[in-house]
């Protein structure tokens, strides 16, 4: 028997590769919600570990300075929330004992950078109702939190720089801070730790009467005050 030397058809090879990156996988051609359940089994263990870095703040104007960053922490299962082995201290917890949101000030490293500790954050991963949130948030020395909104371009900003939740925050107090430039993943949430911040601002003329009354924190604090109210710098 003579054998069978045509070459095979373009159409045969074309099905054949198909069945090829079928059978081996496409890792960049996962879907978003290939993505998605990726980012929920990295929920399971209930822990996001934040490596320590220096956050760096770039505003787009000479004479506004950042004065203070707040780390946030939110949960709606506070009972099993931990922070670095700790529990939210007495006094943190929000609105009903469901709810516990967690003020970390960064310290001052020098102008407009600050460092974050490194954190390892333990929390309930398998409640259906479950929330965890986390962002970042800068004060300027220049102007109060009550005024502030004044001088950005882009009025997110204000509320976080960067947030991410474990889910669509759905809880008021929790989606107005946490549902602005919120992402997607634990891991875009490091990478933009991993870069500056630039803060856009407007040209609105400072005013004397808008400054802050009491000179920048030297030393962090483990947990802010009265979580309810985000005007912590406005006296």
């Amino acid at each position: 028997m003579i054998p069978n030397t045509e070459p095979r058809p373009v159409w045969s090879q074309i099905a054949l590769g198909a069945i090829a990156v079928v059978a081996i996988g496409c890792p960049a051609c996962s879907s978003p919600a290939t993505r998605e359940a990726k980012t929920a089994r990295q929920h399971q263990s209930g822990v996001i570990e934040i490596p320590r870095r220096t956050l760096v703040f770039q505003p787009t104007r000479d004479d506004m300075t950042v004065r203070q960053v707040v780390f946030s922490v939110f949960s709606s299962n506070p009972e099993r929330l931990r922070v670095n082995g700790a529990p939210p201290a007495p006094g943190v917890v929000v609105a009903d004992p469901h709810h516990a949101w967690m003020y970390i000030d960064l310290p001052r490293a020098s102008k407009n950078q600050f460092e974050l500790a490194q954190m390892k954050i333990e929390f309930a991963p398998h409640r259906p109702t479950g929330l965890l949130c986390v962002s970042v948030k800068a004060w300027f020395g220049e102007v109060t939190n009550q005024y502030d909104s004044l001088y950005y371009e882009n009025v997110e900003d204000r509320y976080a720089l960067v947030a991410y939740c474990t889910r669509a925050p759905d809880w008021p107090m929790a989606k107005a801070r946490f549902g602005m430039n919120r992402v997607a993943s634990v891991r875009e949430f490091k990478e933009a730790l991993s870069k500056p911040f630039v803060i856009k601002l407007n040209q609105r003329p400072l005013r004397p009467d808008w400054a802050p009354s009491t000179p920048p924190p030297r030393e962090p604090r483990p947990h802010g005050r009265d979580a309810g109210h985000d005007d912590r710098e406005a006296q």
